[in-house]
């Protein structure tokens, strides 16, 4: 992984505020009454009150827009639904526009699960940094399912699912959450209510959904194992479409900027449409415009906080100290992408002993591991 100099207009940062004024063509989520029933997703297009013969600041209307449920598809249904304000609607910020992944802050944990839910769409690839007990993780992987039912009798739907499954990526068509934590506890409690969300919702399935296939925890530390958290989340070669951080939430700055930049130079070549996290600290630090939340100067002042504080990416790229060789992640030699580099050679303090006694050793000990440049090994490598 190379250091980049991430170009600032690639990042759209905003606040989210629960007491902004939805408009016409404002996309939303509309919250189900059932976690049975799958949550509509569409555009604003009426907010007046003559149309319901309601108060102005009752009702509000919408209709499903399947662009926003699919990229590059324009059609929209003429499915209409009224609703009352009374939290059931949930702005989507993730529009595309110009390769620009949208930042998004929230202070506080209802919104952001809220927020975590309305921005998934079928087949995406959701990473969660920080999935503590689970209960964000199972929202999601609820949220998952219940499209995948929805889109199990489209035939398109079905046609991608088929070339998936001759690809053995079935989280390609039902879409997959990936979760990190560093606690023991966490990772048994978040396994726990993925399986009870699972079980609750499997006579409802089609018979395709597997648990295993649409979720994977990890214990891993991104700071001390970025290539290991990079590996784990690009698997079948699909990077994250959403990124959720939620790492002690209210706690210091430090912790959160780091994380957020590592995102952003980690997938600086297929970045996540949207990044959402949870933090009261930096939604304070940070100053937004007074009309709809943005911070149009927010990319820069993380720059130059890590900088000042001398966190800037490169410490993160350092190579990890792993407790064993064999935990460090696989990877290939530059020369031949079916060839392992030796990871006893990189990573033991004494090295590969049978490539250093002269007995054969099938792996490649030409590259560092770590960096795939050759010339050293990654307990040496000076970080890329």
């Amino acid at each position: 992984m190379r250091n980049q100099t991430i170009p600032r207009p690639h990042f759209y940062w905003r606040i989210h505020s629960t007491r902004k004024e939805l408009q016409l063509n404002d996309p939303v989520y509309v919250r189900p009454k059932s976690v049975k029933e799958v949550g509509a997703v569409g555009r604003v297009v009426d907010t007046t009150a003559a149309a319901f013969n309601e108060p102005a600041d009752v009702k509000r209307r919408c209709t499903n827009d399947r662009s926003l449920a699919k990229p590059n598809q324009n059609k929209t249904s003429d499915h209409r639904i009224t609703v009352q304000v009374n939290g059931r609607l949930v702005s989507i910020y993730d529009v595309p526009s110009n390769n620009t992944t949208t930042i998004l802050l929230t202070p506080d944990t209802a919104n952001y699960r809220q927020l975590a839910v309305a921005h998934v769409r079928h087949g995406d690839k959701v990473l969660e940094i920080g999935c503590s007990t689970g209960i964000c993780t199972s929202l999601v992987l609820r949220r998952m399912l219940l499209l995948s039912k929805e889109n199990t009798n489209d035939a398109e739907a079905q046609s991608e699912a088929a070339a998936a499954a001759e690809k053995g990526d079935s989280f390609q068509y039902d879409g997959k959450i990936i979760a990190f934590d560093t606690g023991s506890d966490m990772m048994n409690q978040t396994q726990q209510a993925l399986q009870t969300e699972f079980d609750n919702l499997s006579a409802h399935l089609p018979q395709h959904n597997k648990l295993s296939t649409m979720s994977s925890i990890h214990k891993i530390d991104a700071f001390a194992d970025p290539k290991g958290a990079f590996s784990l989340s690009t698997q079948n070669n699909k990077y994250p479409d959403i990124v959720l951080i939620d790492i002690g939430g209210n706690r210091e700055l430090e912790g959160v900027t780091r994380m957020i930049h590592w995102v952003q130079c980690t997938f600086l070549s297929n970045l996540p449409r949207v990044i959402i996290i949870k933090s009261k600290e930096l939604v304070r630090e940070l100053s937004p415009e007074p009309e709809d939340g943005s911070m149009h100067e927010a990319q820069s002042w993380l720059m130059n906080y890590l900088q000042n504080r001398n966190l800037s990416v490169e410490l993160l790229n350092k190579p990890p100290v792993y407790a064993h060789p064999l935990q460090a992640p696989l990877v290939m030699s530059p020369e031949d992408d079916a060839l392992p580099i030796c990871r006893f050679h990189n990573y033991h303090k004494d090295g590969c002993k049978r490539f250093k006694n002269g007995n054969e050793c099938e792996l490649d000990h030409e590259y560092c591991h770590w960096c795939r440049i050759p010339g050293h090994v990654a307990r040496n490598c000076p970080g890329t």
